[in-house]
């Protein structure tokens, strides 16, 4: 009789208690590096969790730790530095114009590049673009500032630009991120 009362008395226990829901951690890491592989510095990496910063990192490399499965988040790289003229030349104007006039055929980071108002047509608003940022001020510096891409972008919209986002999270994730300084056609930013 008494296993019988301590058997039913374990089974009653055990229905009654909440086991709690048991879910996986993941990580979302990642680098800033420039077209030739060197780290960026001048960055800060956001982590969104919905319209909210969760965590912030400093630095050419980012890692994200404990984040919840099931949850969207997103990354959202920007540049910290104070000289908006970096990388812009002359050389990218002319650079520009030759590419709008069928001359030099751009590859996909310098499209990018020079694409200023990020209207994805490279025409004479963005050749005035570079130019004001030439002949502003550095006071009242009229430059662009930069996109972030990913080593794999191909200019589809299934690349990520700008910030990168995860609908559900189910797994660890390694981004990089690579800056494209607007204006700066011949890749000459310093890191």
């Amino acid at each position: 009789m008494n296993k019988l009362y301590l058997s039913l008395l374990l089974i009653g226990c055990l229905l009654s208690c909440h086991v709690d829901e048991i879910s996986n951690k993941y990580v979302i890491s990642g680098e800033i590096l420039t077209q030739g592989n060197m780290a960026f510095q001048n960055v800060i990496v956001h982590l969104l969790k919905g319209d909210q910063i969760i965590t912030s990192s400093t630095g050419s490399q980012f890692s994200f730790k404990n984040l919840e499965e099931g949850t969207a988040y997103t990354v959202l790289p920007l540049v910290t530095e104070s000289n908006g003229r970096n990388g812009v030349s002359t050389f990218d104007m002319v650079s520009v114009r030759k590419h709008i006039e069928g001359i030099e055929p751009f590859d996909l980071y310098q499209q990018t590049a020079a694409d200023i108002n990020k209207d994805n047509v490279i025409n004479q608003e963005d050749l005035e673009l570079i130019r004001d940022c030439l002949i502003s001020s550095p006071e009242q510096s009229a430059c662009p500032g930069y996109r972030f891409v990913s080593k794999e972008h191909n200019g589809s919209a299934f690349n990520y630009v700008d910030q990168y986002h995860t609908n559900k999270l189910f797994a660890d994730h390694h981004i990089v991120f690579v800056p494209i300084k607007l204006g700066d056609v011949s890749h000459t930013i310093w890191p």
